[in-house]
């Protein structure tokens, strides 16, 4: 079937639902589309337009890929949709086989989908690429990814973090911050340092020694000139205590600042979690916390 395929314009945004209300039998998907692009988390959405209409669609967002040495960026194809009349005759596929490259061409490296082996094996997708990441739908050898570079996934091991409009098939931490006042410093001093009294100055600072340095953060108007730091940190604090047994909180909250391109410094203690973004991000990062569904006490 000759179909034309393009970005979406606010135009299709009723054919997009349309196309996805017929071609799943249920209203889901499309509130699902609906949520991904309201909440920013939409990375590539592409149309199959057929005589003027939209007849297919397909989607690809953030899903980020927490590993112990960071957050590792990717996407997630879904929904795929085609409307019942134009399914078998080449439109998933065309929708498909466009997605990747555009998403190639703006410098994606992984996507990762839930869905048939027997269609989605023709892109390169497989089951044994996705063999080292955890991701909390059950889907065996439905769960697959591909590389759109070279390598990307080669040792990649961790866990997809999927947004949150896609509950209720994950569970989703829903969290309240507060953020701390005042700027913060991140400091090194040689390993063999004594612990220096103007890193207690203020409600809040952390020292941790290894076998290479003594790392501070505290307040940065008590750091003296000379020492070796990073300024500019503003700190945000989940509120109460978190018990030993509870999965996934940096996650959520790592995951959220992946989506918005913020960087963090993460400190955990006995009773919480501490994260630590550039003043200049500060704004960013509140916003996509509000966004997953978080609460947020204080900043901008």
């Amino acid at each position: 079937m000759d179909v034309l395929i393009r970005r979406e314009t606010a135009a299709d945004l009723d054919g997009v639902r349309h196309a996805n209300r017929l071609a799943f039998g249920q209203d889901d998907e499309a509130r699902l589309v609906d949520a991904l692009r309201g909440g920013g988390h939409a990375r590539l959405s592409l149309v199959a337009e057929k005589d003027r209409r939209v007849v297919g669609h397909v989607l690809f967002s953030d899903l980020p890929i927490v590993t112990r040495a960071g957050t590792v960026p990717a996407l997630a194809l879904a929904p795929l949709a085609v409307l019942p009349e134009c399914q078998n005759r080449g439109v998933g596929s065309a929708l498909v086989r466009r997605g990747l490259e555009v998403c190639k061409e703006e410098g994606h490296r992984i996507v990762v989908v839930v869905g048939h082996p027997r269609f989605y094996r023709r892109f390169g997708f497989s089951s044994e690429l996705a063999a080292r990441l955890e991701s909390p739908f059950s889907a065996g050898d439905s769960f697959m990814a591909v590389e759109l570079a070279p390598g990307a996934l080669a040792e990649l091991a961790g866990r997809v973090v999927y947004p949150p409009p896609f509950e209720p098939a994950q569970e989703v931490h829903r969290l309240a911050l507060l953020v701390l006042d005042g700027a913060f410093a991140v400091c090194r001093l040689p390993n063999t340092s004594s612990l220096p009294p103007w890193a207690a100055a203020g409600g809040f600072f952390s020292l941790t020694r290894t076998a290479d340095e003594l790392s501070v953060v505290c307040a940065e108007a008590a750091v003296p000139d000379g020492v070796r730091c990073e300024r500019g940190w503003r700190c945000l604090r989940v509120a109460g205590t978190i018990d030993f047994s509870v999965v996934g909180v940096l996650a959520a909250l790592t995951a959220a600042l992946a989506g918005a391109g913020v960087s963090v410094f993460a400190i955990s203690t006995f009773d919480t979690d501490y994260l630590l973004v550039k003043d200049n991000d500060l704004a960013a990062a509140l916003a996509a916390f509000r966004r997953a569904g978080h609460v947020v006490q204080g900043g901008a």
